[in-house]
């Protein structure tokens, strides 16, 4: 099983909530983050 990690830097972004889709050839997977 293959494993990857991503980090997203949001330091420079204001609070609020954003949405992250990540897709590869076979899914997708969506994510709420909330920067407070």
């Amino acid at each position: 099983m293959e494993s990857n990690e991503t980090t997203i830097d949001l330091s420079s972004y204001p609070k609020g909530m954003y949405f992250v889709t990540i897709k590869n050839r076979n899914e997708s997977f969506g994510k709420k983050i909330i920067k407070h």
